[in-house]
């Protein structure tokens, strides 16, 4: 009888003992979750999808030959555009060289080209002159967020001020109410996450804008020579990205290609500036309704850090956390996993967040 108690016990015992050694090893791991470069995270479409919120949502408006394909419930996350026309949309993002910028606006403008402009919310202040020439030669201007925010780890207050405040300032400086249709979180980050997508559905935003080529990494040259109809290229401010525009150019011309904005790429209408500039008030976040959606290692969502918050409330994760899914994040998940009776896989699925999340089997 002792020798069949002792076999049923021996699950549990198991149970105890990977957790005390979870425990005992992220004791010893007390930093931040480490980030790693932007280049070396999975660039995933499909990591993510969004439920509509709970209120009414206005209708999307259709982009034109989008690619990647939209995933559905989210707006279009533009890579570049499908099409046999010569046409490339020059992006720049930042802004923290006044000078140069109107150089990079000088060089387009000359050529016959526009482009679209990504700046700071922090930098309209001193940038509002040469934004309002830019709108004046067909330029467009988007959103890049109001500090140059990833997002994902905001709470919902600054979350929403983030991206409310750089339009409104924006709006300021060309003196009316400035319908933006793009955002481009920091590092093209979060670009798949419920919560922003909701949001800009309200703000009346049609698409995040990614990019097909880094130019700021690049030459005109290697630009050339990967170059292909409908590219989203990105660029900055920085001397080197000034030169670099400054030789692609002629180059685009010598092909036939012309520069446009991801307005004319998408076949949106320009955005428009309507008066009186309103009121100072930011639009709250609002809730909204999620769906079922994967986890995995390497993915930085808002998702990944309301997991990471609960697992560190459970007692799971004893370091700080900041949205990446990282390996500390794995062993703690791992852990609950065990604990719940679940497959210690390390990817939260649905089966493990609404564990996670359902505070009646505690």
């Amino acid at each position: 009888m002792n020798h069949i108690a002792y076999r049923k016990a021996l699950p549990a015992l198991a149970v105890l003992l990977i957790c005390v050694l979870f425990l005992i090893c992220a004791q010893a791991e007390k930093s931040t979750e480490a980030f790693p470069d932007f280049a070396q995270l999975s660039d995933n479409p499909f990591e993510a999808i969004i439920h509509p919120e709970v209120e009414p949502l206005p209708p999307e408006v259709p982009l034109e030959g989008v690619w990647p394909e939209s995933v559905e419930g989210f707006l279009p996350v533009c890579h570049s555009k499908s099409t046999s026309q010569k046409v490339v949309a020059l992006t720049i993002d930042d802004c923290n060289e006044a000078d140069n910028l109107k150089e990079i606006i000088s060089i387009i403008e000359k050529d016959g080209g526009k482009a679209t402009i990504f700046p700071i919310g922090e930098n309209v202040s001193f940038l509002a002159p040469t934004l309002r020439d830019a709108v004046s030669k067909g330029f467009e201007i988007e959103n890049h967020t109001m500090s140059h925010s990833g997002l994902y780890h905001e709470d919902d207050a600054e979350f929403a001020r983030q991206i409310w405040q750089q339009n409104y300032e924006v709006s300021k400086a060309l003196g009316g109410n400035y319908q933006m249709h793009f955002l481009r979180p920091r590092g093209g980050d979060n670009r798949y996450d419920q919560r922003t997508h909701a949001y800009m559905r309200r703000m009346g935003y049609c698409g995040i804008a990614y990019w097909s080529q880094d130019g700021s990494h690049s030459t005109a040259k290697e630009i050339m020579k990967k170059l292909a109809p409908g590219d989203i290229l990105l660029f900055h401010t920085t001397d080197e990205d000034v030169e670099i525009i400054r030789g692609l150019v002629p180059k685009l011309r010598s092909k036939g290609y012309r520069m446009v904005t991801l307005n004319e790429l998408f076949g949106l209408e320009d955005n428009a500036v309507t008066g009186p500039l309103s009121e100072p008030s930011v639009m709250p976040a609002q809730p909204y309704k999620r769906i079922s959606q994967t986890l995995n290692p390497g993915d930085y969502l808002r998702d990944v850090y309301l997991m990471q918050q609960k697992l560190s409330e459970l007692g799971y994760l004893d370091s700080a956390y900041n949205g990446f899914f990282g390996q500390v994040t794995v062993k703690a998940l791992q852990a609950f996993q065990l604990s719940a009776g679940l497959e210690p896989d390390g990817v939260c699925g649905s089966d493990t967040w609404n564990a996670l999340f359902d505070e009646t089997i505690w």
